[in-house]
């Protein structure tokens, strides 16, 4: 486990501790809590500091003086310190939870309060309020979403195959479960509250076992098979385990069943498993869940003494694998220290009660569902358990997939364990150098105690909550006082050891397949040799199908480009990699506006398919002119149908980006004979098909002539591209030709260009090789590494050089104007506008990027 940074609170003037008043007096803080969405998004709860003034930074943003108190935040692990507030409370929050996509979060509170927010087209700062309600006496103890969704797994016995459908698998498909997605929320006093939000709001609440009982505890996950499982106990009941059957229908409305499933006893060592309930009867109380448990409390409760000291409280449960919950971790402390056990599920079979033998279909021997202890860990100096937690999936298939699981105790020790015999594989310590909270002078009665600095009564510093990163390769710590900390894991299929290109390429392919963010992967691919894994993607990646290739190719070239942008001079090839993939996307979008004059026939080819054939056969005999006259004798139209006014001038920036990027290519086309440069990797993957025939369509659709200013009047600046992309096309190493690209600056003054956009944040200091860790603080711009002037070429200037004044929209490929609010990518230097309102059109591209940067970021918002 490597630190990787750590966000710390900070006040300029003085010492901030959390809780703290306007008189001076230091109030006990909240417990915090933190989670990771499935897009590497945190949400964790503070009482933050006012953030102080700053100036315009790198990315313009403006960091204005604010106090936002208590509540739930959330920040993309890429740039921790630009916190943006999710809701604000004066209770405590007890319980937050993601949902599979990464846009809502689920919050509970001890008052039984419950907010369902919205992320808006993935802007970190404007979120809205979908539901909510209050359970009244009631204590928010967990919140889980679940979802008809099959989750993605590595097939085991192909997972050496090169194609994506065949190493990977989908998880089995329940029946009966009809909801898309369905939000759980459990109280202390066995309620269960379910929310379906479609195709409109309905709710549930029933009561979880025969009877409201008191629990301390909870946990919920899909099993192998794909039931929906639910965990619960007290602080000294057995484990009793339930499974919930989720139904929708217009008629009935939402409906959950719940059923018993199975139980257990955590401080009975002897007999650690215990006969299940019949799957089909009506669920029980947990006291009465386990007959043999209740027949003998009293032997248990002397069991209990004997091995784990006069006192044994449950600190918590959870299951091993949210996605795979064959595995319940129990967390125990006693007097001699906290202790983890681990249970796993299996069926065995046992023989049915005499007083079964009347009956007429009864069976002999039936199938139960039983938990046996498999291994136990203990930090062995008394410390008491602070947290712990597992993975969500793991990429590791199999009856018993391979996964890290992480303790923490008082003393400020993380302990990372493995599933298998809970085996230790390393050991680290919560930092304290850096911290001013730590380092500042203490009153006079302050003393030092395990679990962190203890100031007028309250604890600081000590571990509240962890979380693993969206693909587990990373690992977030937040400690009482909401300060943030991030580990990287070793890989899972070489604990301790490093990674190695064939594992790194799995996860990424996982990635691919499954809508997982892979910025935590960055983390991981740094320390490897990035070109082997660069090499290994794209030789599996061409081995897939066209359909695959195609559902794929956007995701697979930002994955690519943040690859290269882990190298030292990697930026000319990441930048080339992402406009490849914007102008397949480009092409895409125009080919689709194709129509033909006359309707269709069954049989006749599309007007995309009849462009392909005429345009690809094409030779430079012919202008392009007589390319579109071509066209249009063969049937295809001139007018774009159904496309406002709004998008044609859409259409329009964007053909004139394909006309700049064509002319630095063609430019800088003769200085690849000695070096390579930005373009040339476009030239290598057959980006002068794509500009050719994008210009073609310029051509055919009568759009304006690009506003580059030429030195010879009346030019046909189109005609002149189309003419040497074509020739360079054929005869790549054409002297006449180069001495043409040569003078084509001379001829024209060429547009900057924003294909070269360097990143930001934790990424930009793994650009420069910086070492861990890195010391961040909340609410306050770090100094982050300055990437050097892109200059290639004399005359070919780029949007991000340090001499230019102006924003450029990278989606809508034009100049923004005076905006008030604009979004800034939290992964890269890329900026575009706000989305249209409801209100307002909002045509397909704009759509098309709506949720994610082209580099895969997220978005953020931010004032001029």
């Amino acid at each position: 486990m490597d630190l990787v940074y750590t966000v710390y609170k900070h006040q300029s003037g003085g010492l901030w501790r959390p809780g703290s008043t306007g008189s001076g007096q230091t109030t006990r803080p909240q417990a915090a809590l933190c989670t990771v969405s499935s897009q590497n998004v945190v949400a964790f709860t503070a009482d933050l500091p006012p953030s102080p003034h700053g100036g315009a930074d790198s990315r313009r943003n403006v960091l204005e003086e604010r106090f936002e108190g208590k509540g739930v935040y959330c920040a993309d692990l890429n740039n921790p310190w630009e916190y943006n507030l999710v809701c604000s409370t004066s209770s405590n929050v007890t319980s937050l939870a993601w949902d599979g996509s990464g846009s809502k979060l689920c919050i509970g509170d001890d008052q039984g309060n419950i907010w369902l927010k919205k992320m808006v087209n993935m802007n970190l700062g404007e979120w809205v309020e979908v539901y909510t309600t209050t359970l009244p006496s009631e204590t928010i103890m967990k919140v889980e979403f679940v979802s008809s969704a099959r989750v993605i797994k590595l097939n085991t016995e192909r997972r050496d195959s090169k194609l994506y459908t065949e190493k990977f698998q989908c998880a089995p498909e329940k029946d009966g479960f009809l909801c898309n997605e369905v939000c759980l929320i459990l109280t202390r006093t066995s309620l269960l509250h379910a929310v379906s939000l479609w195709p409109s709001i309905t709710t549930e609440t029933i009561c979880v076992g025969r009877h409201r009982t008191l629990l301390t505890s909870a946990d919920i996950g899909i099993s192998t098979g794909g039931d929906i499982l639910l965990a619960v106990c007290g602080a000294e009941t057995p484990v009793v385990v339930y499974r919930l059957e989720i139904n929708q229908s217009s008629e009935d409305g939402l409906q959950v069943t719940v059923h018993n499933h199975s139980s257990f006893s955590i401080t009975s060592v002897a007999s650690p498993a215990s006969t299940a309930a019949g799957s089909d009867k009506p669920a029980q109380q947990p006291s009465q869940a386990g007959a043999a448990n209740a027949s003998s409390s009293a032997t248990a409760s002397q069991q209990a003494k004997h091995d784990n000291g006069p006192e044994c409280r449950v600190f918590g449960i959870k299951f091993v694998l949210t996605d795979n919950c064959d595995a319940i971790l129990a967390g125990l402390d006693t007097l001699e220290g906290g202790k983890v056990k681990m249970f796993e599920l299996c069926t065995t079979m046992q023989t049915c009660h005499k007083i079964f033998a009347q009956s007429i279909h009864s069976p002999k021997r039936k199938k139960v569902s039983t938990w046996r202890q498999t291994a136990e860990f203990s930090a062995g100096n008394g410390a008491k358990l602070s947290a712990f937690t597992t993975p969500r999936i793991s990429i590791v298939s199999g009856s018993k997939p391979s996964c890290y699981i992480v303790v923490a105790f008082s003393d400020g020790t993380i302990q990372c364990l493995i599933r298998d015999s809970l085996q230790q594989i390393a050991s680290v310590e919560l930092p304290r150098s850096g911290n001013q909270n730590y380092m500042a002078d203490l009153p006079a009665d302050a003393s030092s105690a395990a679990g962190g600095v203890i100031v007028n009564g309250s604890a600081f510093g000590r571990i509240a909550d962890m979380t693993f990163t969206a693909t587990g390769t990373g690992l977030v710590v937040a400690d009482t006082q909401g300060q943030l900390y991030l580990y990287r894991m070793s890989p899972i299929a070489d604990p301790g050891g490093p990674y190695v290109p064939a594992y790194l390429v799995t996860l990424y392919e996982y990635c691919m397949m499954s809508g997982q963010d892979w910025w935590d992967l960055g983390l991981a691919a740094a320390q490897t040799h990035v070109q082997t894994v660069v090499d290994k993607l794209e030789e599996t990646f061409n081995y897939q199908p066209l359909g695959v290739k195609n559902f794929c190719c956007s995701k697979f070239m930002s994955i690519k480009a943040s690859l290269f942008r882990l190298m030292p001079h990697g930026e000319y090839r990441a930048g080339d990699t992402l406009s490849m993939q914007l102008l397949t996307s480009i092409h895409s979008h125009f080919a689709s506006l194709l129509t033909a004059e006359t309707s269709s026939g069954f049989l006749d080819k599309s007007p995309s398919e009849k462009f392909e054939n005429i345009v690809r056969n094409v030779t430079s005999s012919l202008t392009l002119d007589n390319v579109v006259t071509n066209l249009i004798s063969a049937g295809l139209s001139r007018e774009l149908t159904n496309v406002g006014s709004e998008d044609v001038q859409a259409l329009i920036s964007l053909g004139n980006w394909v006309i700049v990027l064509a002319l630095h290519i063609l430019s800088a086309k003769p200085e690849f004979k000695t070096r390579r440069g930005p373009g040339f990797w476009i030239l290598q993957d057959g980006g002068l098909e794509v500009i050719r025939e994008i210009v073609i369509m310029l051509r055919l659709w009568a759009f304006p002539r690009p506003a580059v200013t030429s030195r010879e009047k009346d030019m046909d600046l189109n005609g002149k591209v189309y003419s040497m992309v074509t020739k360079l096309r054929e005869k790549p190493e054409d002297e006449s030709l180069l001495d043409e690209c040569l003078i084509l600056p001379s001829l024209v003054i060429i547009p900057s260009l924003d294909t070269l956009v360097s990143p930001v944040g934790v990424l930009s200091k793994l650009h420069s090789g910086l070492s861990f860790p890195y010391p961040f603080h909340f609410g306050l711009e770090p100094n982050l590494p300055v990437s050097g002037q892109h200059v290639f070429l004399d005359g070919l200037n780029y949007t991000q050089d340090h001499a230019s004044n102006q924003i450029y929209d990278c989606m809508g490929k034009r100049v923004l104007g005076k905006c008030l609010t604009i979004r800034s990518c939290n992964r890269c230097k890329s900026f575009t506008k706000m989305p249209a309102s409801k209100e307002e059109s909002c045509g397909y591209w704009e759509k098309r990027w709506n949720k994610n940067c082209h580099c895969g970021g997220s978005w953020s918002i931010v004032t001029q």
